[in-house]
């Protein structure tokens, strides 16, 4: 131990070793409400039944939880949009749009459900996905701007604009968009200056 280095100058207490995020599968005993009104995880509340909805990347992580959540309140409809392959390494859960397709159904109660696969820096691609929502269901409500990709990108307007821009015309009095971002956005973080002023972008859009 050296007294001038000041990372070594103190004894430190051993760190702990904590586990990862756990899964529902591991968890004993399973969750179970029991009969009590205050534990039942989620109610119908018939409140989206006439709404319909585009998400982008909404087959995995928060995309994939918001679609879960539209369907299970009785939306009128839902198109997701995905990635069709990988184009980076950073594409970790690339095609889940079809390993979804099954449960979304399954909790949809009369939902419509359209996948449309697609590379949303590509305006045809955007283009496609607006048609093909607009054939199924005929009205748009909301869209929720969730896909995104750790890429370079020279113009700010392709991340969110796109979609935006296509579906703006479809949406009606008391519509919304809704695009995801991030808290580093307000504060910033240290070493990822690039993300948290695209993340600015993204809320200065409203």
């Amino acid at each position: 131990m050296s007294k001038k280095d000041v990372t070594s100058a103190y004894s430190a207490s051993v760190s702990d070793k904590q586990n990862l995020a756990g899964l529902d599968k591991h968890i004993s005993p399973r969750g179970w409400n029991y009969g009590k009104p205050s534990l039942i995880e989620n109610v119908r509340s018939e409140a989206l039944r006439v709404k319909t909805f585009v998400i982008t990347g909404g087959d995995s992580g928060i995309g994939r939880v918001a679609a879960v959540m539209f369907v299970q309140e009785g939306c009128k409809g839902i198109t997701i949009i995905y990635l069709p392959r990988p184009t980076t390494r950073f594409d970790f859960d690339f095609c889940g749009g079809p390993r979804r397709r099954e449960e979304y159904q399954s909790l949809a109660r009369g939902a419509g459900v359209n996948f449309v696969s697609g590379d949303l820096m590509e305006e045809d691609d955007c283009k496609t996905a607006v048609k093909s929502h607009q054939k199924k269901f005929g009205i748009l409500n909301v869209l929720v701007n969730d896909a995104s990709k750790q890429i370079i990108c020279k113009n700010s307007r392709k991340l969110i604009l796109g979609m935006s821009k296509l579906a703006f015309p479809h949406l009606k009095c008391c519509s919304s968009i809704i695009s995801m971002t991030s808290v580093t956005s307000y504060n910033g973080s240290a070493g990822i200056a690039d993300h948290s002023s695209i993340k600015g972008a993204i809320v200065s859009f409203r």
